[in-house]
C-alpha cells in the first residue's frame, strides 16, 4: 500500500484496511463499505464528504476532491 502511495503521489493519511474494517480506528457508517472510499474529516473525525450516498451508491472520489475544493476555496 506505502509503496503505491508513494509512486502515485498520494500524500494523504490512509488506514490499512484490516484496521478500518475492525472499526479500531475510524468507525465507518454501513453505507460506506467499499474500497475504494475517500472520505474527507475535519480534526473531529466528522464526515465532510465520502464517495457514497447515503443509500449506499458508489459516487468516485471525484465528488470528494470537488467537496475538498469548495472548502478551501481552491
Amino acid at each position: 500500500m506505502m509503496d503505491y502511495m508513494v509512486g502515485d503521489k498520494m500524500p494523504w493519511t490512509a488506514l490499512k484496511y484490516s484496521d478500518a474494517r475492525s472499526g479500531r480506528l475510524l468507525p465507518r457508517p454501513d453505507n460506506e463499505r467499499g474500497i475504494p472510499n475517500l472520505v474527507f474529516v475535519d480534526g473531529n473525525g466528522k464526515d465532510l464528504s465520502t464517495s457514497y450516498t447515503a443509500e449506499g451508491d458508489y459516487l468516485g472520489p471525484r465528488k470528494v476532491l470537488r467537496d475538498i475544493q469548495k472548502h478551501f476555496k481552491l
